[in-house]
């Protein structure tokens, strides 16, 4: 726990320290901006809806999504965000036909370092509030997943003609306070609990504007390689995830997101046998209402 508060302090220090860094004295705080994101989600893999002996997961889920940023100067600002992340798996051996809900909580820092550069750090909760296991008898911690995090983006300058822009991040989860519960089945296994680990994530999405600037449309495709280190489990698991999409801006007060998500977990040999493996498969459609003082 020390080494991610020593990463989570370090990385404010640097925000404050950086040239054209925070003036606290000389800058009035501003109202926050509060971002209310409805989201509607589907699962979309096959294998899971046509799974003999049940009904399988056919009708979608509609949940809400919570985001408030404070300005804190012109460079740094936090931001609250709850949300809400539906985790039924497109391949569960185990527990197929079940629906898993995920809640995030995710408190930040975020200083914009030049035009095209962004730093940020904070630390991050997730808790499992729908199967399975949840509300399993003896189980004093559902699944869940906490961590300080500190994280880099890059966006490059617009492809002349195409218009194409590219971004990368890059960042590390260190986990606070780690331990397996009881219900850990592969601790029976002898598998060893990897402890206060770091996990180091990366992304990189292409975004293309469709038709003319006016027209708000724009496709977009992201890869991610990261990992979940969840409580109940002594290893990471890794996961390899496409997402793809379209993006349609309004007006600066809302734009909607239709976004196909794929993710599928490297050949661990758990928590399925090799060479099944944790797969996830989902449409994703979300608008994004934003509400403050200069909006």
């Amino acid at each position: 726990m020390r080494s991610g508060l020593f990463i989570l302090c370090s990385a404010i220090a640097l925000f404050a320290l950086a040239p054209g860094g925070p003036a606290f004295a000389g800058d009035a705080l501003q109202w926050p901006t509060l971002d209310i994101i409805p989201q509607a989600s589907w699962v979309t893999g096959a294998d899971v809806q046509n799974t003999p002996g049940g009904p399988g997961i056919t009708d979608g889920t509609l949940r809400l999504n919570l985001k408030v940023t404070e300005p804190i100067t012109k460079r740094l600002s936090f931001a609250y965000a709850h949300g809400n992340i539906d985790e039924t798996l497109g391949a569960a051996p185990t527990y197929p036909n079940v629906l898993v809900e995920d809640l995030t909580d995710d408190f930040s820092l975020s200083y914009t370092l030049t035009k095209r550069l962004n730093l940020s750090a904070g630390y991050f909760y997730r808790h499992r509030v729908c199967c399975p296991a949840a509300a399993a008898p003896g189980n004093a911690q559902p699944l869940q997943v906490h961590f300080v995090h500190v994280a880099a983006g890059y966006a490059f300058a617009p492809i002349p003609v195409v218009g194409t822009t590219v971004s990368l991040s890059a960042g590390v989860n260190q986990a606070v306070a780690h331990k397996t519960t009881p219900l850990n089945i592969q601790q029976e296994d002898g598998l060893p609990d990897e402890g206060d680990k770091a996990t180091p994530n990366g992304a990189v999405t292409l975004t293309q504007p469709i038709g003319r600037p006016s027209s708000g449309f724009s496709a977009f495709g992201t890869y991610t390689y990261a990992a979940d280190y969840f409580d109940s489990q002594p290893i990471a698991f890794w996961y390899n995830i496409v997402d793809y999409g379209l993006n349609k801006v309004v007006n600066k007060n809302l734009s909607f997101n239709a976004d196909f998500s794929n993710l599928v977990q490297h050949r661990q040999g758990y928590p399925f046998p090799d060479a099944n493996v944790i797969h996830r498969a989902k449409l994703v459609i979300t608008a994004d209402i934003k509400v403050g003082p200069d909006l």
